[in-house]
């Protein structure tokens, strides 16, 4: 079964002859099955369609994905599958255990549904509103302690201040969350051009304690889900007022790469009818949950960024001296055997405590993230980030 449909021209069928690899037919139905398998934790439409025949032609899709850095490639991805399932493909902080490349691979390749730069999940989308949250609370505490205190009254806020020294963000703390909306703005808006923000945050994260928030319990969930449901109608009203007060180009500049994205709001309409004009051309999600299909397959035509490779012998990444004409071939034919299911292998929890477990821990405690979301409006966000992120050229 091929990864994802599209419309482009099928490969030739290798099974006739047109090709250096003459196979029989049980070989051919083992490799399907091998591709297959090993792609199946890659969620739908994150890949251009893959099938057996792409790998024995080397189709131009198969050599070149534009939204992944050009050393973690498909070649790497199949000929280092079993490794990076390791730990049922979550990304692991400590070297020892995993290698750099490896994690890169998870995260690129969107293995951990709860490690990821798509607001898919609910996870993701708790964590954008969490961290965007906190970012204006944090610049408000800022102002009222240099005496500021010209923000205007937050109506029907019933949540207590959070804004005593112990609850403030660490600077540490704070970068560790721009560097993460950086990487998600990245990845929505030029994820084949730029891979800097999305190498800066996984390095980021590989070499400090700091995580997202991925265990909250039964009430916080609740809690969160009915949130969230409510801020999408508050930044659709907010989006309206600014689309307004800004004007199209004013928007289009400085608030759009935002929607769909960072905050909720569709794509196809900017958080609003009047918005949709705005949005036009602009590829990343059409909406909250159905943008897995269109945050990256609005880009395959894309270029592709430079990064620096981090090849490493002991992930067997340097395929030069193999004698095969087809690295993808070999590559698929490394064996693999699944430790997990995909739907169980994605969603381990990994931080029981919500704090820290060992290696990880999260910017602030998840009460105060929970309680900075309930008290910060759009209103309050949205200059936040325009200033954190302005408008680029």
């Amino acid at each position: 079964m091929p990864h994802s449909t599209d419309n482009t021209t099928p490969d030739a069928d290798p099974r006739h002859g047109d090709h250096p690899h003459n196979l029989s037919a049980a070989s051919y139905t083992n490799l399907q099955a091998l591709l297959t398998i090993k792609l199946s934790a890659v969620p739908p439409y994150h890949l251009p369609a893959l099938t057996l025949s792409s790998i024995l032609t080397q189709s131009p899709r198969t050599l070149h994905i534009p939204h992944t850095p050009p050393d973690i490639q498909l070649d790497f991805f199949l000929q280092n599958r079993a490794i990076i399932d390791t730990y049922r493909g979550r990304p692991i902080k400590d070297e020892e255990k995993q290698n750099i490349n490896v994690t890169r691979a998870i995260w690129y390749y969107r293995l951990d549904e709860r490690m990821q730069w798509v607001r898919f999940h609910d996870t993701v989308r708790w964590n954008l509103a969490m961290f965007a949250a906190l970012l204006a609370e944090q610049e408000e505490e800022q102002n009222m302690a240099n005496g500021n205190r010209k923000r205007r009254t937050t109506e029907g806020a019933k949540t207590k201040s959070t804004g005593s020294s112990s609850s403030s963000l660490t600077p540490s703390a704070c970068r560790f969350i721009q560097l993460y909306l950086a990487a998600v703005l990245e990845h929505h808006n030029t994820p084949s051009s730029s891979f800097a923000a999305r190498e800066a945050f996984v390095e980021k994260w590989k070499k400090t304690r700091w995580d997202l928030y991925t265990a909250l319990g039964g009430a916080q969930k609740k809690l969160m889900k009915n949130r969230i449901k409510a801020l999408s109608k508050e930044w659709e009203a907010e989006l309206d007022h600014v689309l307004d007060d800004m004007g199209k180009d004013g928007y289009e500049s400085k608030v759009a790469k935002f929607v769909g994205c960072v905050i909720p709001g569709r794509r196809s309409d900017g958080g609003s009818v009047n918005a949709a004009t705005v949005m036009g051309g602009r590829g990343g999600e059409t909406s909250d949950k159905v943008g897995q299909s269109g945050a990256v397959g609005g880009y395959l035509a894309g270029g592709v960024g430079v990064v620096d490779a981090h090849s490493s012998s002991q992930y067997h990444v340097d395929m030069s001296d193999t004698t095969s004409r087809n690295p993808l071939l070999d590559a698929l034919r490394v064996p693999y055997t699944p430790t997990a299911k995909a739907s169980k292998m994605q969603g381990q929890p990994r931080m029981p405590n919500c704090e820290n477990e060992g290696e990880a821990m999260v910017v602030t405690d998840v009460r105060h993230a929970i309680a900075a979301v309930l008290k910060m409006r759009p209103r309050d966000i949205l200059p936040v980030l325009m200033r954190l992120f302005p408008e680029q050229g």
